[in-house]
């Protein structure tokens, strides 16, 4: 007879303990005010730095940059003497370009950079035609008041920018005749070159029309805008052919917003009467009103037994405006 196996006892699990302690996480550190002094310091020392920084900018544009030059950036004239150094360094690089050529091929590749070239040394020109050529009555006493060392620093500047011009047409040609003898390509590279010239032509052309424009503003004339009432037989002034204002008579006045005018220029004796041959359609923008307008005696004049002329009773009843000659194109112009 077997003997059962003993029975095995099961043991309860230890109740939980009732006063158990949390564990607490690792101490925080007491944060102390040296990493905000240091940062602190540090900043400062960026903003004095910053300052110091800028104060030597703001002393190296007071004593060394050439204001006039920024000028040209925001739409100033350049100075006198970088307009010099922009014609003497365009005139230098067309010169070594064209003397690089040695086939067709070549030339024709460059051609944008040709006509890049004749457009900035068009705009030169240009700058330097409106500075040195002054038509307007009020300019042209203003510029009779300065100094005389001054007027004669222009005269030459203005000696000296011809001359570069003059100088730069003649070796311009020296070097296409050389190209003709050495090459046989002359002749090609001489199209090339006058048709960049025509090219910045344009560019020369649009720069003096936005130039005279601004003398709609000027002060004793109104511009004539969209809302400006016009009316035939008026007469008003308008921007010629030259880019320069001058006296016209209003023949038309169109839906669209432009109008025909007829230039004058007060001769009577002239081949047309004083009046001009064409008419032209312009834009609002090239048309301005002087504030006064003076009033053309039409009438006969009747002479004295000795043949001298009586005077008009009345005359003219507005303030008379003497303009200056009509402005001369130099002569020598050349790029």
């Amino acid at each position: 007879m077997s003997t059962p196996s003993p029975r095995r006892r099961h043991r309860k699990p230890p109740p939980p303990l009732e006063n158990t302690t949390e564990v607490s996480g690792p101490k925080k550190k007491r944060h102390t005010n040296s990493r905000r002094t240091t940062r602190q310091r540090n900043e400062s020392m960026l903003r004095v730095v910053l300052f110091g920084i800028a104060g030597l900018i703001l002393i190296y544009g007071l004593f060394f940059m050439d204001w006039h030059d920024i000028g040209g950036i925001i739409g100033l004239s350049r100075s006198r003497a970088k307009l010099l150094k922009d014609l003497e360094y365009y005139q230098n690089e067309q010169l070594e370009l064209i003397a690089s050529f040695q086939t067709k091929e070549q030339a024709k590749a460059a051609v944008p950079r040709l006509n890049e070239i004749a457009k900035e040394l068009a705009l030169i020109s240009a700058e330097f035609d409106d500075w040195v050529i002054v038509e307007d009555k009020d300019d042209i006493e203003a510029a009779m008041q300065l100094p005389p060392e001054v007027r004669e620093e222009h005269s030459r500047f203005a000696r000296d920018f011809r001359q570069k011009r003059s100088h730069h047409s003649v070796r311009l040609t020296q070097e296409i005749n050389r190209l003709r003898k050495e090459s046989g390509i002359g002749n090609y590279i001489n199209t090339l070159v006058v048709n960049s010239l025509t090219y910045g032509g344009r560019f020369a052309r649009e720069w003096e029309l936005d130039k005279a424009k601004e003398g709609a503003f000027k002060n004793g004339y109104s511009p004539v805008t969209a809302g400006t009432v016009l009316k035939k037989g008026m007469q008003i002034q308008g921007i010629n052919s030259q880019y320069d204002w001058q006296d016209c008579i209003i023949k038309e006045i169109y839906s669209d917003g432009k109008v025909r005018v007829n230039f004058i220029d007060g001769n009577p004796h002239s081949l047309f009467g004083g009046q001009g041959f064409l008419d032209y359609k312009y834009e609002r923008d090239r048309l301005r009103i002087p504030d006064t307008i003076p009033v053309r005696n039409t009438s006969v004049p009747t002479r004295n037994s000795n043949g001298t002329a009586q005077p008009v009773p009345g005359g003219n009843t507005g303030r008379r405006i003497d303009f200056p000659p009509p402005k001369r194109v130099p002569s020598n112009r050349s790029f």
